[in-house]
């Protein structure tokens, strides 16, 4: 019988010790002279905490928006002040809600607006805040250099957080040589081979565990040429013959394919019982390279018969318009939610 007392008493405890810690949180926050601080009474409030995965709603303690090095400083002084747990959002593109704590009542250092990028032309080396976003990050290589990173295809995610497979991974990771990273006690500190070697290498694996990190510094390949695609064939409706016949002729292609190829497959719906069969991606070379491959092509992906239609794009995502980057998945895979906050 007691226990059964007890129980909701200490839940009670528990709850005035989280708004205590909240209030401590917020009064040592709005001394901030830079910080824009979203609380739970803010109007914005309930926009500002949507998650990626709408699965997970999670209600932070508070939300900032620092906009230099120095607001990180100050808002990381004030979760450990009030024993807040502290999270960081840059991308924000989590499948878990990670970005907004992955509980209730954490502490959320938003780095949207933080999104400098510095390129220097004689080192290759480029330096970007972690709140810069894909598409611009590739955009500002192009237009400063014409210079270019390993990536993935959607352009309002942070690109610290894309995933990359095989030998991609390792280029992109090799192409991190530096960081600048808030410590737990507010303190900012280099990572890099030759300083804090240790923190550099748990920083290039496992990042929120160590710090948070404000900005890295990569070094930058010169941009290749390519071009970007989408091919796309569509049978008449209730007619999956062609669609059978594509896949199986493309995996043949894909076992042969040249390393400069980049292809996603994916059969989607195209109206009442019609299916649309389409490859898209990249190839890091001439157009007219990839003209020939085609049309060598055996069965119905051959551009030589009436059917696949193929769209380009220029130059991939590190041309003049990253945005346009196989605009038929961007719209599933970047959500108006990412293009608002992420």
């Amino acid at each position: 019988m007691f226990g059964n007392i007890h129980v909701p008493l200490l839940l009670l405890g528990f709850s005035h010790v989280a708004l205590a810690s909240t209030e401590d949180l917020l009064a040592c926050l709005s001394g901030a002279q830079n910080l824009t601080v979203v609380s739970p009474d803010s109007p914005s409030y309930n926009t500002d905490r949507l998650t990626f995965n709408r699965r997970f709603a999670y209600r932070p303690a508070a939300i900032v928006y620092s906009t230099g090095v120095q607001d990180v400083q100050v808002a990381v002084q004030c979760g450990a002040s009030s024993g807040t747990p502290v999270v960081a959002r840059s991308g924000g593109h989590s499948y878990a809600a990670y970005g907004t704590g992955g509980q209730d009542a954490s502490l959320v250092i938003d780095l949207s607006r933080m999104a400098s990028l510095t390129l220097n032309n004689l080192t290759g080396e480029a330096t970007a805040q972690t709140g810069i976003k894909l598409g611009p990050l590739a955009q500002g290589l192009w237009d400063q250099g014409r210079r270019a990173l390993p990536h993935g295809i959607c352009p309002y995610v942070s690109y610290d957080t894309t995933e990359h497979d095989t030998f991609e991974t390792i280029v992109y990771i090799l192409s991190r040589v530096r960081a600048e990273v808030v410590l737990a006690n507010g303190t900012v500190a280099t990572a890099a081979f030759d300083r804090n070697p240790d923190l550099y290498w748990a920083l290039r694996g496992a990042g929120p565990s160590f710090g948070i990190v404000t900005a890295w510094t990569y070094a930058t390949l010169p941009a290749p040429n390519s071009i970007g695609y989408i091919l796309t064939l569509k049978p008449a409706a209730g007619d999956k013959t062609p669609i059978i016949d594509a896949f199986n002729h493309f995996q043949t292609f894909a076992r042969n394919a040249l390393p400069t190829w980049g292809i996603v497959l994916a059969v989607v719906p195209d109206g009442p019982n019609k299916l649309a069969f389409e490859i898209s991606g990249n190839f890091m070379a001439q157009r007219i390279h990839m003209d020939r491959a085609l049309a060598n092509t055996a069965g119905s992906l051959s551009t030589v018969s009436p059917e696949p239609l193929i769209t380009f794009m220029p130059s991939h995502s590190w041309s003049k318009n990253p945005f346009l980057i196989l605009a038929r998945y961007g719209s599933t895979i970047c959500t108006l939610k990412e293009q608002r906050v992420i």
